[in-house]
């Protein structure tokens, strides 16, 4: 005669794990589930929960909308030229930046009262003595070169 197969079933399945760790959250995680429920209270007061709701209960229409937006040709320049921005400001030295941050803080900055008389051109040749000046604009035409030839059409690149 044939012999039964013996089933041995789990006394504790997966979900009655849960279910015990569950039970013993509250005591072990007392600080981490007050935090997130504070939390959870401030997002519900700040309307945030509220905007959530909406956006993904209108998910299909969202996401149409910047499926549009995204393909449209002021969407590729913009990214384009985000992504250029980005690789522009990598290639300068951070010191060169932060130099330039304290100029412009210098010059237009907080606490700098802006000019309200019109200096006078004498006035203003008399800035060329000054050698940083001169640094400068040596800089300003560097950079106004490179921008012309930059500019220039692939076929006439003459100097």
């Amino acid at each position: 005669m044939a012999q039964p197969i013996s089933l041995d079933v789990p006394t504790h399945p997966h979900q009655v794990e849960l279910l015990q760790r569950l039970g013993h959250a509250p005591e072990q995680h007392a600080a981490a589930l007050l935090a997130g429920l504070d939390l959870l209270q401030a997002l519900h007061d700040e309307g945030v929960l509220d905007l959530l709701r909406g956006a993904v209960s209108a998910r299909g229409k969202l996401s149409e909308r910047l499926a549009s937006a995204a393909g449209s040709t002021e969407s590729i320049r913009s990214l384009r030229n985000l992504f250029l921005m980005g690789r522009m400001l990598s290639s300068i030295d951070p010191e060169t930046m932060r130099r330039i941050a304290a100029a412009v803080e210098e010059t237009v900055g907080p606490g700098v009262a802006p000019e309200h008389e019109v200096p006078r051109l004498v006035s203003l040749l008399g800035y060329f003595r000054h050698r940083y000046l001169r640094r400068s604009l040596a800089l300003v035409v560097r950079f106004l070169g490179a921008l012309g030839r930059q500019l220039t059409p692939q076929t006439s690149q003459a100097r």
